[in-house]
This record gives structure tokens, sequence and C-alpha cells, in this order.
């Protein structure tokens, strides 16, 4: 964070005995997780929830990675980003899908989320993924598992590939969060 940055976020609500509560988002620290679960750990005061949510929706846009909801990143996203990094070297449809995505987000509506795999540009011109049908065989392969998981925990699932031109960037700055997704590093020849 740079020293020109926003610094300070003001909660829009009371809580306890501080009527303003400001957070200073500059004192981050890392914390070994086990010291979180320690028993003895003190909390002096607890954000009410109202104001959990949209601390974290600014905080995660500040720190460039949205803070999705638990049973969101326990029940969905974390099996998709295994697999799209599983299927990255696919022969199969949906591999070259994988190898041309430039962005995952996602759409969430209560128990509904709709997936936008966002490829390069003239990534829609390849055999594979050249019409709607074939790119949706594509994300159907790619998907299977996660869409038993999906029914599995109560969710609906959709899933929709697009290029950029295709895209309203309204609709995706507002309508979407980014999902982080990490690919295989390519291979360096000696």
């Amino acid at each position: 964070m740079g020293r020109l940055s926003p610094r300070y976020f003001a909660l829009s609500c009371n809580f306890e005995e501080v009527v303003h509560p400001v957070v200073d988002i500059r004192l981050l620290a890392s914390v070994d997780k086990r010291l979180i679960l320690d028993d003895s750990l003190v909390i002096a005061a607890r954000l009410p929830e109202a104001c959990r949510r949209p601390f974290a929706e600014w905080l995660g846009r500040r720190l460039a990675r949205y803070a999705f909801p638990d049973d969101l990143e326990r029940d969905l996203l974390r099996h998709l980003r295994q697999r799209v990094y599983v299927r990255y070297d696919s022969n199969q449809a949906d591999g070259p899908l994988v190898r041309h995505i430039v962005g995952l987000f996602v759409n969430q509506m209560d128990r509904t989320v709709r997936l936008l795999f966002l490829v390069e540009p003239g990534a829609r011109t390849i055999p594979q993924l050249n019409d709607d049908q074939k790119a949706q065989q594509a994300v159907r392969q790619l998907l299977g598992p996660i869409y038993t998981c999906a029914r599995e925990n109560g969710w609906q699932l959709d899933a929709v590939v697009h290029e950029p031109s295709e895209l309203n960037a309204f609709d995706l700055l507002y309508g979407y969060q980014q999902v982080e997704l990490d690919f295989p590093q390519a291979q360096v020849s000696d």
C-alpha cells in the first residue's frame, strides 16, 4: 500500500462505546492461525454483523481480493480453483478453455451463482470454443464435479464464456466479483 493510498475506513455503524468507529488498514500484520484459534484470545470489540459484510467487501476490494462468503468459498470456489489448475493441461474440450481464461468472475444472489469465464480476445474462434454449444460443452466438462458439489450443498450454478468485446464493462464491474486463479507455471526447457 502506497503512502498516498486511503488509510482509513469509516464503519457505518456504532458498536460498544465507539460512536464513529474507524479502521486503520495500514496496521496489518500476519498472524499464525493457531493464535487466532487459541482459547485465551480476548477480542476487545467485536464488529456487529450489520457492519461485517460492507467492511469485508471494502477491505477485499482494497487489498485486491474479494472476501467471498465462507460457504461459497468452502462449497464451490475452493473446488473450482483446484479443478481449473488440474485441467490446465487437458487435451479434452475443457483444456483450451482453461488455457485461454484471463479472468473468472462470480455473481452470487443468495444460493444462485453465475460464473463468467472471460477468455482472451480471439479464443472463441478456436475449434473447441467457436460456437456457444462447444463452449458450453467445455464448461460442462470443466465443471462436472463442481455441479455435483453445488447440488449437494444447495447451490444453483450457471456458467458462461465470453470474450472482452462481448461484455458490458459496467455489468462486469458492479455485477461480478473476480476470483483469483493460479495456473501451472510454463515448463522451462534447458
